[in-house]
């Protein structure tokens, strides 16, 4: 569900450098009803780029409203991301049940590893 309320993006910094936008926006009224999804969702609205390119980085609530804040980087290419920014970042955006196999595949490497004896 898309919140209804209104976003107004409050900062669009082009960073060249990196290959990427930075943009901020305030949900108005949108405190404990807006996903990370839900985000990328308006930030595609907003700005007419492709989901796949929108990576959030964090939404916050404001003390004392109940706007949200929210930060998201805009890639131009992908793989940009994928070397830039840690992997976590991605695995927060994939739904519960694969982030659990991935979790659970990462403990299946890191097991072997532990077990070997020290010489």
């Amino acid at each position: 569900m898309l919140v209804k309320g209104v976003s107004s993006i409050i900062r669009n910094v082009e960073n060249p450098l990196l290959g990427r936008k930075e943009v901020t926006i305030i949900f108005k009224d949108a405190s404990g009803k807006l996903t990370k999804n839900e985000g990328i969702e308006q930030v595609v609205k907003e700005l007419k780029v492709k989901p796949e390119s929108v990576i959030p980085m964090s939404l916050k609530g404001k003390y004392g409203t109940r706007d949200i804040v929210g930060t998201f980087y805009v890639y131009k290419d992908i793989n940009l991301a994928k070397k830039q920014l840690p992997e976590y970042i991605f695995s927060r955006m994939l739904p519960k049940e694969d982030r659990k196999k991935l979790l659970d595949e990462r403990k299946k490497k890191a097991v072997p590893a532990a077990k070997k004896p020290a010489k």
